[in-house]
């Protein structure tokens, strides 16, 4: 082995020896990146809902019945009953 080759290596080695927890954790995070997005990818064309043309274009008559009796803002509320207040304990 040349001196050049074995600097090199040696060189290398101690990169990796210095640096291996933040090599080994980076790997796994990528590892696990690569599984989650996979498996979104999975689900993601097999949960693909499939075309409908059938749509709802209208409502059904209970509904409208209920909208037809709501009440606006401007109604007045005349009949409007508060319940009694509570009474105090502290006062006698």
């Amino acid at each position: 082995m040349s001196p050049q080759l074995y600097n090199l290596t040696a060189n290398i080695k101690a990169v990796f020896a210095k640096h291996h927890p933040v090599l080994f954790i980076s790997f796994v995070a990528l590892l696990l990146a690569a599984a989650i997005f996979s498996l979104y990818q999975v689900l993601d064309i097999t949960t693909a809902p499939a075309s409908d043309n059938s749509t709802v274009t209208g409502f059904d008559k209970v509904t409208a019945d209920k909208i037809k009796k709501l009440h606006d803002s401007s109604d007045s509320s005349e009949n409007l009953v508060f319940p009694t207040p509570r009474s105090n304990p502290f006062m006698e």
